[in-house]
């Protein structure tokens, strides 16, 4: 098919050509920032007031609560996970029956992850709402996380993004991470 065809006699002036072009981006334009729209509002909080804690999440995640039973260590727990192309974001809260410290928690999420063969290749020193926290880091060819826990009084609180090597450097999984946040009063 020809040119020709698709315009018949229409003469282009470069006034013309420079005014299809300007609409043409126009149109695009607003279609990109249509979608980055979407994307953005696709976002939502998922707060737990009782555990006393936010973050942001891609999507409406699938959430489940598990209280223990007398004889176990823990009193209550909280999952909640969402999926983002090739990432597994989820948020986890524990509260345990006893107050232990950061460093043991540390020591436990170091010994469990290497236990369960998948060691942590890096640790890095983070705050959550001016607490300490640490990010537990593992970077490999087929197995990748980051784990960033915060222990306050009781309860701990990690949110941890899994998936492939990617994730280290992806926007979403920094966005999740750095959205954890503590909220007065939790239990």
């Amino acid at each position: 098919m020809s040119l020709q065809l698709v315009t018949g006699n229409m003469s282009w002036s470069r006034r013309r050509v420079m005014a299809a072009l300007a609409g043409a981006a126009a149109i695009l334009t607003s279609l990109s920032r249509a979608a980055q729209a979407e994307a953005a509002a696709a976002w939502q909080e998922y707060r737990n007031d009782e555990m006393g804690f936010r973050v942001e999440m891609p999507g409406a995640p699938k959430v489940e609560e598990q209280n223990g039973d007398p004889s176990d260590p823990f009193i209550k727990s909280v999952d909640a996970q969402v999926e983002l192309n090739d990432m597994i974001l989820s948020v986890r809260c524990i509260e345990n029956r006893a107050a232990s410290s950061a460093d043991d928690q540390y020591k436990m999420q170091r010994e469990g992850m290497a236990a369960g063969g998948m060691a942590v290749t890096r640790e890095e020193a983070r705050t959550v709402s001016g607490n300490p926290a640490r990010d537990f880091i593992r970077e490999s060819g087929d197995l990748n996380y980051i784990y960033r826990v915060v222990n306050v009084g009781k309860r701990t609180i990690g949110v941890s993004v899994f998936g492939e090597r990617s994730i280290h450097g992806n926007p979403n999984a920094r966005r999740f991470l750095d959205s954890l946040t503590l909220l007065q009063g939790g239990r």
